[in-house]
């Protein structure tokens, strides 16, 4: 398998994951590449870190989550793959510039968000 398509592999593994604990050494296991080749591989790839598009991609499906749902913060939190409310609010605003109560207002009142 080349490396273009280990990448291809772990990105849609995480695509399909993010919700769980995902790991560099079991990224790399299904990789069959060493944990620092990934790292390396990915970032070259993709033009982020393999824990920058993890984020992303909870990120992005929190959004929808808070758009969509009458889900909870904590809930939601749970269902991107964050086991505290707190970090999951912490790495949300960090990544929207945002805490997730604001993001349900604004996309309910027709706002944009990071989709």
């Amino acid at each position: 398998m080349s490396d273009r398509d280990s990448i291809f592999t772990v990105r849609k593994y995480i695509d399909t994951n993010y919700g769980t604990a995902v790991t560099i050494a079991e990224l790399a296991r299904l990789a069959c590449m060493s944990p620092s080749k990934l790292k390396y591989s990915f970032k070259a790839h993709c033009g982020k870190t393999v824990f920058a598009y993890l984020t992303e991609t909870r990120m992005r499906s929190a959004e929808r989550l808070l758009s969509g749902t009458d889900l909870c913060v904590a809930h939601v939190a749970e269902r991107v793959g964050y086991q505290k409310a707190g970090a999951f609010a912490a790495a949300f605003r960090k990544c929207t510039g945002r805490l997730p109560k604001e993001a349900r207002r604004s996309r309910q009142a027709g706002g944009r968000g990071f989709l």
